[in-house]
């Protein structure tokens, strides 16, 4: 052990799935591997603070290299390599954990003695085209890259070699105690406020199960470009006491705790953060069937319902199930605090140390 490790990622501070990954990998890096860890941050400039909690052993770079336009990006990118490549020969870095397909690819040139691993938080074909074409042509050459899921596995096996493929799941970002009591009468969707979250559907939802369940709730939490259209929905559909909109929290385990059930309708993920904390507070989830993710983590059934993509009808009437339904409520709950356990980070550590320790 005692390696160096930099993990880099677009902005630390910013309050999203990929930064709370990021920062629960640090941290179990730090604590039960004792291994020098950095976070390099590539958007974010020196006042800036990591939004999530990290050990106070874990260093912050920020290059403060700002996000560009089309026509400029080549320029940032040359920025980013050189940025890198002093960072890491004045750190001594062993190792480089990038965490999206752009600076995956870049990570192929941050100097010949860091061993380079690629890290993907996204599902395969959520990048563009030249992406895809360049990730072709880059992975092979790169140390290891680490996918989250086996459903997400399957698309590069004809990119790269097997035994360069690891699949390592995010860990958990905290454990409970006592799981959620789900006694409250609260559905709970937790993501940024974008199209791809697929919100204007949970309002369709809602206007469902405001008729079939009335006396509940759903409580979405998070901010976005959205947030002005789907308050106008939710008028449309009649579901402005139904559905309340709230502001991102960093206690989101409280939030959970006091809720009875999760949803989420996403049009594409990679492994949703918000289900392995949802699990671990013994929460029912309710999902779409998007790529990828969801269908590795809900065990269909027994700890919640994958429903077909843009089934809203299917969707709603699973939700209506669980709710009318108190005892199954509680035993998908159990089961998903349970299989939750198989995220704690004592776990997720002893994969991602047979990794490191292999290079």
């Amino acid at each position: 052990m005692n390696k160096n490790i930099a993990i880099i990622l677009f902005d630390i501070t910013s309050p999203s799935g990929t930064e709370r990954a990021v920062a629960n990998l640090a941290n179990l890096l730090t604590e039960y591997g004792n291994y020098k860890v950095s976070i390099v941050s590539i958007n974010s400039h020196d006042e800036g603070k990591c939004y999530y909690e990290l050990n106070p052993e874990i260093k912050i770079k920020h290059l403060g290299i700002e996000k560009a336009n089309l026509f400029l990006r080549t320029f940032s990118y040359i920025k980013l390599i050189f940025s890198m490549r002093r960072f890491v020969k004045l750190n001594n870095i062993d190792i480089t954990i990038s965490t999206a397909h752009s600076h995956n690819c870049l990570s192929l040139f941050y100097g010949h003695n860091a061993k380079k691993i690629a890290c993907e938080h996204s599902n395969f074909a959520a990048c563009p085209i030249y992406s895809r074409i360049i990730r072709r042509l880059v992975y092979p050459l790169l140390d290891k890259v680490v996918v989250l899921t086996p459903s997400d596995a399957k698309h590069y096996y004809g990119i790269i070699k097997k035994d360069k493929l690891a699949i390592i799941p995010n860990s958990l970002s905290f454990t409970c105690d006592t799981p959620s009591l789900l006694s409250n009468k609260r559905i709970i969707a937790v993501g940024r406020l974008v199209k791809l979250k697929g919100y204007d559907m949970l309002v369709k939802i809602a206007k469902e199960l405001k008729s079939s369940i009335p006396d509940w709730h759903i409580d979405i939490f998070g901010e976005g470009e959205e947030h002005g259209n789907l308050l106008s929905l939710m008028k449309e559909y009649d579901v402005s006491d139904f559905v309340t909109i709230n502001p991102v929290t960093n206690d989101i385990k409280k939030e959970l705790l006091n809720s009875s059930l999760l949803v989420l309708t996403s049009k594409r993920e990679g492994l949703p953060m918000v289900l392995l904390e949802a699990k671990a507070c013994g929460l029912p989830i309710v999902s779409f069937n998007c790529p990828e993710g969801p269908a590795d983590v809900i065990e269909n059934e027994k700890d919640g319902f994958i429903i077909a993509p843009n089934d809203i009808d299917g969707f709603a009437n699973k939700v209506i199930e669980l709710a009318k339904s108190p005892n199954k409520l509680k035993s998908f709950g159990t089961e998903a605090y349970s299989n939750a356990q198989k995220y704690h980070p004592q776990n997720i550590f002893l994969l991602w140390n047979s990794l490191i320790e292999s290079l």
